[in-house]
């Protein structure tokens, strides 16, 4: 992540904890540990932590948070089974695999991004 993204992450933090402080020293810290990781990824493991937790996070917390990951990791087998689900029943309905693509992409897809 670049030092703006950085930067937008403990801009975050401040404005979701309004009596945290950072210093100089706590930035450059918090800057050297993120500056490796993914902004979507940190960004989505803060999100989590602000809406379950009244106490700011640590480093630790943004940058790899294990139940955001249990998460992701529950929808992607949620997705694959639905997939798979959906397949089959297309397949015996239809008697062919053509025309499941479009199919899935406009029935079930945004069900999975959003």
């Amino acid at each position: 992540m670049t030092n703006e993204e950085a930067g937008e992450i403990i801009d975050t933090i401040l404005a979701a904890y309004p009596r945290t402080t950072f210093g100089a020293g706590q930035i450059k810290v918090w800057a050297r540990f993120l500056k490796d990781k993914s902004y979507q990824q940190c960004l989505r493991n803060l999100t989590y932590h602000i809406e379950n937790n009244p106490f700011p996070p640590s480093i630790a917390e943004v940058v790899n948070n294990k139940e955001v990951a249990k998460i992701e990791k529950e929808k992607v087998i949620e997705r694959s089974r639905t997939l798979d689900a959906e397949r089959n029943k297309w397949v015996d309905e239809h008697g062919t695999i053509d025309g499941f693509e479009q199919y899935w992409n406009s029935e079930f897809e945004p069900k999975f991004r959003g």
